[in-house]
């Protein structure tokens, strides 16, 4: 008993107590199948199967498959998911069409947790995108001000607060820490998930909607997203859930006005995510649907008036009460700022030309949506036809939706992939129409003209696909063994650390020192390309599309579950945090909150912050910091240490490097070390003790 205290004890500590429960309950669950089938064979006096067995079965096998990822047990991962297909496969077997659509929701399910929930909390915050969206909910969960965001104790009026006010719920709810800053993100993707499998389902029928589903969440850069701590994963499942309502009220006879006021409601929500974005790719996606496919008075027949109230009683009162509450200047954001912002690609990423954004959106669209973006063009062509053609005039829908995305991003002047995010289930839902076609056309000898046209334009987009699949792969192979080459003659050092280190450690460290697991990996993605295009031709594209399916989320996993922890062993800044608070004299300095600046009023007078920048700071610092900091020029550190003597100065090498004479005498470096891809230096004043045992 002592012993077992003590092992209880250990897991309690760990955090492992309530996965070894759940583990213990899952072997429970899936015990229960063999008392259900011994029961009913005692019944009746022979052994028999009940049906209950196979869904207990399935319950059991997912709690087991969820115990043994948490684990990280390849061998019982396997087990487990070749177990949960086998349950499926009976349960379509007893109940035809209904299991099918059952096992089509479980697959769902089980490919969006694997994909965007597990294991979100194993790499810190990579990205300033990430850390600015994570900071500000946490400055929100933190201060109790849930009307002005602030950053860094300064207002952050870059966006609508509904992303942030969520992400400060789950702070309160799962503490402060990188599963809590992603879990909305990763829910959200779940939901858009399901969102595009009932919009194809209503559209289409249920294979297509499971098609688009898969699709959508194979695509890397929607996986990406869906892991990341940022605004764009939110607002896609919001509009995407829209234009599903919108759909569905079109369709429906009954309840239509419901679904229509839904539909807007929605549009509020991505609008207090994103901006005006969440409101014109929704409406202007459903209108156009309406209006091309000749449906004028279904456009008159929308509670416009209903709609519209549902709408600003959603966005309006946030927008009021800041508005009251930051200064004149700030007010701008209201009235100009975010559709300027937009317009003229003044966001986070800069701006660009409009054609330019265009011709840069089509690459990224390429690796973003691959390995599907080389069937989009025939699923764009074969959607065009199939509309003009009267076979099916819903796909209008998803062809609007698409170009009219894709164009409004690149009048923006932006040019972040995640920002067109919302196409890609409407590219998911005519990419999942072409293989539903050609699955119909077989060996494309069929009597329908159209499926036959499908499967050739199929094939076609098929080998594209395995030429570039071929070619990178052997770049990929090949690149450990150049980059050895390069290393062992110094080029490496000479050439990409001038360039950028976090590369250099990255290539010539980890790619270099792993030449046979990466060649077996691009090998195994190129044999896959040639057996999809092989089984094309042979009649059997389901098989085709499983195979690339499969081998695709088995990279995902692979990357997001083994790479990329790795590399973030490079990345990651705690390391470096974790020294420069050992230095720096907590509580942060306190900032004039916007409630108690505005003009007129008195200003709270905050004492000096306890750490500095000089220049451009990481927002990643100000996340794990948990607290504030100063920014001071060139010239003005000695300034800051007269001010603050007990405070620490951080700067990227290269500003310290150019530090006036002055500043460099009046501090001494005490902490030197990677942090991302850069080397980081913390000085204090050479005038107050020393706080550490050394540098570094």
């Amino acid at each position: 008993m002592e012993r077992l205290a003590d092992y209880v004890a250990v897991l309690w500590r760990s955090g492992e107590f309530w996965w070894v429960a759940f583990g213990f309950g899952a072997q429970a669950v899936f015990f229960l199948r063999f008392f259900v089938q011994w029961l009913a064979s005692e019944r009746e006096k022979k052994s028999v199967i009940p049906n209950a067995f196979w869904y207990i079965s399935l319950v059991g096998g997912l709690m087991l498959f969820a115990y043994a990822v948490h684990k990280r047990d390849p061998v019982f991962i396997a087990g487990q998911a070749f177990g949960v297909f086998i349950y499926l496969r009976n349960i379509i077997f007893i109940h035809g069409e209904r299991g099918k659509e059952f096992a089509f929701v479980v697959i769902i399910l089980l490919i969006g947790v694997t994909l965007f929930l597990v294991d979100t909390g194993r790499t810190a915050l990579s990205a300033s995108s990430e850390a600015r969206a994570s900071e500000i909910a946490r400055e929100m969960y933190a201060t109790g001000d849930y009307v002005v965001p602030h950053l860094d104790g300064r207002i952050a009026l870059t966006k609508p607060p509904l992303y942030h006010w969520l992400t400060a719920l789950s702070f309160r709810l799962f503490g402060v820490n990188e599963v809590a800053a992603r879990l909305v993100s990763s829910i959200a993707g779940i939901l858009t998930l399901f969102a595009a499998y009932l919009l194809g389902r209503k559209m289409f029928d249920p294979t297509v909607g499971f098609l688009a589903a898969v699709v959508t969440a194979s695509s890397i850069e929607f996986t990406w997203n869906a892991r990341a701590a940022r605004t764009d994963m939110l607002y896609t499942f919001f509009a995407v859930a829209a234009i599903a309502a919108f759909v569905y009220a079109a369709e429906s006879a009954r309840g239509r006005r419901r679904l229509y006021i839904l539909s807007f409601a929605l549009m509020g929500l991505a609008f207090m995510t994103k901006g005006p974005a969440g409101l014109f790719i929704p409406l202007v996606s459903g209108v156009g649907y309406l209006w091309l496919t000749g449906r004028k008075a279904d456009v008159r027949a929308i509670p416009w008036a209903g709609a519209a109230a549902v709408f600003i009683v959603i966005t309006a009162p946030w927008h009021v009460a800041v508005s009251l509450s930051v200064p004149a200047q700030d007010r701008y954001y209201f009235f100009l700022g975010q559709i300027a912002r937009w317009a003229a690609g003044q966001g986070e990423e800069g701006g660009s030309p409009p054609l330019l954004s265009f011709f840069v959106y089509v690459p990224l669209l390429v690796g973003g949506f691959f390995p599907w973006s080389f069937f989009l063009p025939a699923g764009l062509v074969a959607s065009w036809k199939a509309f003009r053609s009267g076979r099916n005039r819903r796909l209008a829908l998803p062809f609007v939706w698409f170009v009219i995305g894709l164009v409004a991003f690149s009048l923006s002047g932006t040019r972040a992939i995640r920002y067109i995010i919302p196409m890609f289930p409407a590219g998911a839902i005519m990419v999942a129409f072409l293989w539903r076609e050609a699955f119909a056309s077989g060996d494309g000898a069929g009597s329908d003209p159209f499926a036959r046209k499908a499967n050739r334009w199929l094939k076609a987009s098929l080998w594209p696909l395995v030429v570039t699949s071929v070619a990178v792969s052997a770049f990929v192979a090949g690149t450990p063994a150049v980059i050895g080459s390069l290393k062992s003659r110094g080029v490496i050092e000479r050439v990409l650390n001038e360039a950028d280190a976090f590369g250099t450690d990255v290539w010539s460290g980890f790619v270099a020192a792993h030449p046979a697991a990466f060649t077996t990996v691009a090998a195994a993605f190129a044999l896959a390309a040639v057996g999809a295009l092989v089984a094309a031709y042979k009649a059997r594209v389901a098989y085709a599309f499983g195979l690339l399916t499969v081998v695709v989320l088995g990279f995902l996993c692979l990357f997001e579950f083994v790479t990329l922890p790795k590399i973030d062993e490079i990345n990651n800044v705690k390391p470096f945090v974790r020294h420069v608070r050992v230095l720096v004299d907590f509580p942060m300095c306190l900032r004039p909150w916007s409630s108690l600046s505005i003009e007129g009023k008195a200003a709270v007078l905050a004492r000096p912050c306890s750490y500095a920048w000089v220049g451009n700071a990481s927002l990643e610092t100000l996340f794990y910091m948990g607290g504030y900091y100063d920014t001071v020029g060139p010239g003005g550190v000695k300034a800051y240490f007269e001010r603050n003597p007990q405070g620490v100065v951080l700067a990227w090498n290269r500003d310290y490097e150019r530090l006036p004479e002055d500043d460099r005498r009046f501090a001494r470096v005490v902490f030197t070390g990677r942090m991302k891809h850069r080397i980081a230096v913390v000085l204090a004043s050479s005038e107050a003790p020393a706080r550490v045992s050394g540098a570094r």
